[in-house]
This record gives C-alpha cells, sequence and structure tokens, in this order.
C-alpha cells in the first residue's frame, strides 16, 4: 500500500529521497513532501561500516514504522530493503557451531563481536580477555533468539592437549 495524501499511517511503503545522514539518524522526505527519519541502527550498527547505497539524494522505499506527536514518520529501510536485514539469512547460526568474530566495540559487560557485516554477537567477558578493537577470536555460539534478534557467543575453550581422559574412568 503506497501513501499518495498529506497524511501517513503505519505500514505504509513510500518512496523517499534521502536529506540528510546523522550519527543517529537518516533524514528523509516523501515525494508527497512528509518529512520522517529511519534511525541509523536501521541501517548498520557499526557507523562505521560502509553503506554504498546510502547517500543524500538517493530515493528509496521506506516501510513507515510510526508516527510522531509531530507528524514526522519513523521509518525502516531494512524491512523493505531485505538485502539490508542481516537477519533474513541466520540458517548458520547454529548453538554449538564455532565462528570467527572480530571485536567491534565494548560495552559495560564485555563486547559486541562482528560475526560478518551487520551481524553482531554480545560476549560477556572481562576487558582483559577482550583484547582490542579489531582483534579476531574464535567463539562458539551459545544462544540464537531470532525473534529479539540476538546472538550470545562465549570463549571456545580449545582441549588441553597434555590431558587425557580415559573411557570407562580410572
Amino acid at each position: 500500500m503506497e501513501a499518495t495524501g498529506e497524511s501517513v499511517i503505519a505500514n505504509t511503503v513510500l518512496r523517499v529521497t534521502i536529506e540528510e545522514i546523522l550519527p543517529s539518524r537518516i533524514v528523509v522526505r516523501s515525494l508527497e513532501g512528509l518529512e520522517g527519519y529511519v534511525l541509523r541502527f536501521d541501517v548498520a550498527w557499526d557507523l562505521s561500516e560502509p553503506t554504498p547505497w546510502l547517500a543524500v539524494g538517493v530515493e528509496r522505499h521506506v516501510l513507515v514504522v510510526s508516527i510522531c506527536d509531530d507528524g514526522r514518520f519513523v521509518g525502516s529501510f531494512r524491512r523493505v530493503h531485505a538485502e539490508l536485514d542481516p537477519w533474513a539469512r541466520v540458517d548458520d547460526l547454529v548453538v554449538g557451531n564455532i565462528v570467527e568474530c572480530t571485536v567491534a566495540r565494548f560495552t559495560e559487560w564485555g563486547a559486541m563481536m562482528r560475526l560478518r557485516p551487520r551481524l553482531y554477537a554480545g560476549w560477556r567477558a572481562p576487558r582483559s580477555e577482550i583484547g582490542a578493537i579489531g582483534d579476531r577470536h574464535r567463539m562458539v555460539i551459545e544462544r540464537v533468539e531470532v525473534a529479539w534478534r540476538n546472538v550470545v557467543v562465549t570463549t571456545l575453550r580449545e582441549p588441553d592437549p597434555d590431558r587425557t581422559t580415559r573411557a570407562g574412568g580410572l
């Protein structure tokens, strides 16, 4: 359903022009003159990641998610453009799988680890274990919650080659 009037309702797809790219949001205007914005994390969590199709003056489709009290709308590119949604293809994220991750940013509880472009996992760990931004780690997927768009990883504990276990006990 496309909007054409001076007002817009939620779940409407609009053709918009990107007017300004701010650190927290992307300001857009519909062809009908309606102003709105898309939160930056709808496109990429990591603001340093390139988003080649996102530039001032470019026209895109946006799904209206909600309407603000001041009449502006909040939209989502990701819900219209599946190629932007890193959660559209997550069949390979299986609990127990070993993955290569890169430290993307620190949090108060650990770090956000980049699994692949625009897809991150949380790692609860002390800062001393995490290392520096850009460090790579082999991790184990501990939990995947697609509905909540949440992945949790934990440190891969390599088996100790000096320690052997005998079947059947001593």
